[in-house]
């Protein structure tokens, strides 16, 4: 017998592929369903909205992001080596998905948050939560490096933090639009060192 968990997991990760790969005003309540083979009653028992759901599939997005970074955050090796190492993570994501899906899909916080961001309010504020989550853990590492003397002391770190989220979210945009991960991997890698050099 199917348990509640399974059904809420078969809508979360259907709706973040959904979402992730048309948007979210292109994917349906019935598309969501059909692809997780649930009933729309079902649907609604658990996420009231599609914007519950969506806010849902940030939440988990964000604690697979998490995941995928605690090794970096506990590996033995420089603060700014650690800061290239997730520009590196997200060209080689979209290299898998390109080559797998032929196409490249961007940030799928960034994609949602402005998608969402005139007429879904709680998702755009979750999705800005996330940016500020990721800006304090470049801060941290450019904190360090500053310790490290790898940057200068007089080296904004806050500004920093905040302009190499606005990279990650940049260099997304552009590997979407020409479908490129090298042209996403190149504008990431000028302004990345534009940022760390500056």
């Amino acid at each position: 017998m199917e348990t509640p968990t399974d059904t809420r997991g078969r809508l979360l990760s259907t709706a973040m592929d959904l979402f992730y790969e048309r948007g979210y005003a292109a994917v349906g309540v019935q598309d969501i369903c059909a692809g997780a083979k649930v009933s729309k009653s079902s649907f609604y028992h658990f996420y009231p909205s599609k914007e519950e759901l969506a806010l849902a599939v940030i939440e988990l997005r964000w604690q697979g992001f998490q995941q995928l970074l605690a090794p970096l955050q506990q590996a033995p090796m420089p603060a700014l080596n650690k800061v290239r190492a997730v520009f590196d993570g997200l060209v080689a994501s979209s290299r898998s998905s390109h080559a797998e899906r032929g196409a490249v899909f961007g940030c799928p916080f960034g994609s949602l948050g402005s998608e969402l961001s005139t007429s879904a309010h709680p998702v755009r504020e979750r999705v800005a939560e996330v940016f500020d989550r990721t800006a304090a853990m470049f801060k941290a590492w450019l904190a360090q490096a500053r310790d490290e003397a790898s940057l200068a002391a007089a080296f904004d770190v806050d500004a920093a933090a905040h302009d190499l989220v606005a990279a990650m979210q940049a260099m997304s945009v552009i590997g979407r639009v020409y479908n490129s991960p090298e042209r996403m991997r190149e504008t990431g890698a000028r302004l990345v060192e534009r940022i760390l050099t500056a």
